[in-house]
């Protein structure tokens, strides 16, 4: 029999893990301006992976790695509750060095995490096997935020991230980190109904 290919492994794992609603980090809501936010989050556990890949490529190498440790693949061999949402973060370019001594753009490095149930810390939560895996700790922070619908597209995210970049300027916001893109939807759901974020800290 056929293997199925990984591509088909990371829809069918994406599907079963997010066509039902599930527990989402801890926040208050400091502030609601539409469809922009300002949250306070309480500290959580995250487990990520890094790839090397495109920005709509990145979820579909790293999801079956991370599904495959919350589903047993730990030194417990126990299954951890998944969360909501999915997260994606550009760590920049990567640059390869060539012989004699260039430096050449080789891509992007994408870091995608599942966030962890929050009665896990970091002395209880099952290790993972992968090495390729990497539990941390993500701090209280407050964090501005922008909701929007529609697809996975870099030009529909690159849009909201202007819009919320404008409007943390129009608040007087400080940010603190990077940008980064949580979905909280099956691939499968239609597109017009999909709950996307871009989420950045600010002080």
């Amino acid at each position: 029999m056929k293997k199925p290919s990984q591509s088909t492994l990371f829809f069918l794992s994406m599907f079963t893990a997010c066509s039902q609603s599930y527990d989402e980090p801890k926040y208050e809501l400091v502030k609601s301006d539409n469809p922009f936010e300002i949250r306070y989050y309480e500290k959580h556990l995250e487990a990520y992976v890094s790839v090397d890949s495109s920005f709509e490529e990145a979820s579909r190498k790293a999801f079956p790695i991370l599904f495959e440790y919350i589903s047993g693949k730990n030194i417990n061999q126990q299954e951890i509750d998944m969360t909501a949402p999915i997260t994606q973060e550009s760590k920049g370019v990567k640059i390869k060095m060539t012989t004699p001594v260039t430096q050449v753009n080789n891509g992007e490095i994408y870091r995608v995490g599942f966030v962890m149930p929050s009665k896990w810390t970091l002395k209880t939560l099952p290790k993972p096997i992968d090495a390729r895996i990497t539990i941390r700790e993500k701090p209280a922070r407050k964090v501005a935020v922008v909701n929007y619908s529609g697809t996975w597209s870099t030009s529909n995210y690159e849009k909201h991230l202007l819009e919320l970049q404008d409007w943390i300027k129009k608040e007087n916001l400080t940010p603190l980190s990077s940008a980064v893109w949580a979905r909280y939807n099956s691939p499968f759901s239609l597109w017009f109904t999909r709950r996307n974020e871009i989420q950045i800290d600010v002080k």
